[in-house]
Parts: structure tokens; sequence; C-alpha cells
């Protein structure tokens, strides 16, 4: 009961605040329409007229001035959606090759051009363990030897990106078997931006 009482009186000194704003407002309203309608002296009227041109030029410059904004605005949104299309083409282009990748049977392994190990697709993990996994970012000296046998993959792979061109060798996987490795180049114009070690 007292909380509806205090809500009460809350509301009855809110409505007088509201009131008195709504008075103060007339007052201001009635001095600026009396000033306006009916100036006592041509000088006022001049400073009138003078601030209404001042209020009026400052107006036309602010829209001006958001006009221009919302062309690079939507300049801005136009060349985001562009990217944004650009973005989607290269992340498809990505899922694409990465299903390539993954489909190969042989076991691929790919580096960047510091020769560290960037991609295994799913053969080259099925063919020598999980492990392989932890290897993302060590140097190709890092595969263990039973992807590679003796053979010196990490001088083929510095060697493809010296002078871009094809290297292979052959190890005996086991008595009777012999596989072979090949390192190709991945080039981008003149320059070898890193390389396929397939197995």
């Amino acid at each position: 009961m007292t909380e509806a009482i205090e809500r009460i009186s809350e509301l009855i000194r809110e409505n007088a605040r509201l009131k008195q704003r709504v008075m103060e407002l007339e007052m201001e309203t009635g001095n600026l329409k009396s000033s306006l309608e009916a100036p006592k002296t041509v000088q006022q009227s001049s400073k009138v007229l003078e601030l209404l041109k001042q209020k009026d030029a400052t107006l036309e410059r602010n829209a001006t001035e958001l006009e221009e904004k919302n062309v690079k605005l939507e300049a801005m949104v136009a060349e985001l959606k562009g990217k944004n299309e650009e973005l989607q083409n290269w992340l498809a282009a990505q899922r694409l090759f990465r299903a390539i990748f993954d489909s190969e049977p042989s076991a691929m392994i790919g580096l960047d051009k510091d020769a560290r190990i960037l991609q295994v697709n799913t053969s080259a993990i099925r063919r020598f363990g999980e492990g392989l996994r932890f290897l993302m970012f060590e140097p190709v000296e890092s595969l263990p030897t039973t992807a590679v046998g003796r053979i010196p993959v990490g001088q083929m792979v510095r060697e493809v990106l010296a002078d871009g061109k094809q290297r292979e060798a052959e190890f005996e996987k086991s008595p009777g078997r012999k596989e072979k490795v090949v390192v190709y180049g991945l080039a981008s114009g003149p320059d070898v931006r890193g390389v396929i070690v397939r197995i």
C-alpha cells in the first residue's frame, strides 16, 4: 500500500515538473514568435533576417557535406561488396584446391618458400600417421625418415626453390618395393613460391 502511495506522489511531482517545463517552453516560443512576427524596429528586423540567412547558409553547407559523405559511403559500400565477392571466390577456390589436394592418392606435402611444412593431404596422414599434423610450420627436415627413407628431401626442396626445376629420387620402402619422391615448384611468374613433395 505504501508503495502505491509513493508511486502516486512521484507521479504528482513528475506532473508538476512537466507542467512547469511546458510553461517555460510556451514562454520561449511566445517570445520567439513575437520577435519574428512583430519586430519593433527596422534594425531588429534586419538582425532577424541576417540570422535567418546565416542559419539557412549553415543548413545548406551541412546538407552539402552530408550529401558528399553519403556519396563516399555508397562508394565504400560498393567497394566492400566487391572485396567480399572476391573473398568468397578466393575461399571457394581454396576449398576446391583443398578437395583436390586431399583426393590425391599420393602422399603430398606442401611447403612454403622457406621450406616450412604448410599442408599435408589426407593420404600423407594415413600413410605416415597423425603426428604429421604436428609438423606444420616446421622445416622440411622434420619429416620422419619413414616418409622419405634416406633421400635428402630437404636438399631437393632447397634446390627446387633455387632453380624451379623438378627433382625426383627413389628409395626402397621395403625389400623389393621402391617408392619415388618427386619435388616440384609452385611458380607465380618467374619466382618459385613454394614446393610440393609427392611420395
